[in-house]
């Protein structure tokens, strides 16, 4: 870990013969804040967790490593919360535990989702990568990654997305860091990009199901066959989960 010029924040790879082997940028800027507190590989060292500090606040992040380039999975912000210790469980490779310091023990549990999208007239890959979506048409060409056709760039980490297979109209939902929800859609199936990037509502406001599908069906596009997606998260002590686009409380 160091900082590189003032600039990044920055966690360096070296191989045993002491050569760099790859680096992934966990902060850019003149006033970095931030520092590394904790780092963990989960069982199979495929999972990099990164508990980052900034005075009382406490940021816990989920690396992965494809084709010589880092991707942040998984980003969440624990206001006026440290994280005091986190340890990969030793026979489960994705679970995570953690201990905050108001003394509350959590677990968290991931699984790999291959989001593609078939359609008659397209057939796209998304990649997450904090802040990026990557979005390769493979209709027009294979883009191995870390590139991809284009991008859309949020204002906050992605956390999970969700897609219409319309042919004539193809909107995205995707989940963000700070729980709200966002569409971005194109006007029809050959456009080369998306946009109308808007949020729309934040998951603690959301009441039922059914107001999760007026909502989504009341933009321009009806999204009539959203893809299987997973996302939850405790919001004000009540746990929220999506799955098949349907919001359930528990």
């Amino acid at each position: 870990m160091r900082f590189n010029n003032g600039q990044k924040l920055t966690i360096s790879f070296l191989e045993k013969n002491d050569l760099k082997h790859g680096e992934l940028i966990l902060e850019t800027g003149e006033n970095i804040k931030k520092y590394v507190e904790h780092i963990a590989w989960n069982k199979d060292s495929t999972i990099l967790a990164l508990v980052l500090r900034q005075e009382n606040d406490s940021y816990l992040q989920l690396w992965s490593s494809s084709n010589y380039h880092w991707y942040l999975k998984q980003s969440f912000s624990f206001s006026s919360i440290n994280i005091q210790t986190l340890l990969w469980n030793i026979d489960i490779n994705n679970k995570l535990h953690f201990i905050t310091n108001n003394g509350q023990y959590h677990s968290m549990s991931w699984s790999w989702i291959s989001q593609v999208s078939y359609t008659n007239t397209r057939s796209l890959v998304f990649l997450i990568d904090g802040c990026h979506l990557f979005i390769s048409d493979f209709t027009h060409s294979s883009i191995p990654p870390s590139m991809s056709s284009y991008e859309i760039i949020c204002p906050l980490p992605i956390l999970a997305i969700a897609f219409d297979d319309d042919d004539d109209h193809y909107q995205l939902i995707l989940i963000l860091s700070d729980c709200s929800l966002a569409t971005c859609s194109s006007s029809s199936s050959s456009s080369s990009n998306l946009t109308n990037f808007r949020r729309i509502i934040h998951l603690s406001e959301i009441k039922s199901v059914h107001y999760v599908i007026s909502l989504i069906s009341s933009t321009e596009s009806s999204i009539k066959n959203i893809h299987n997606t997973t996302y939850y998260r405790l919001i004000n002590q009540e746990f929220y989960f999506i799955e098949n686009s349907h919001l359930y409380t528990g």
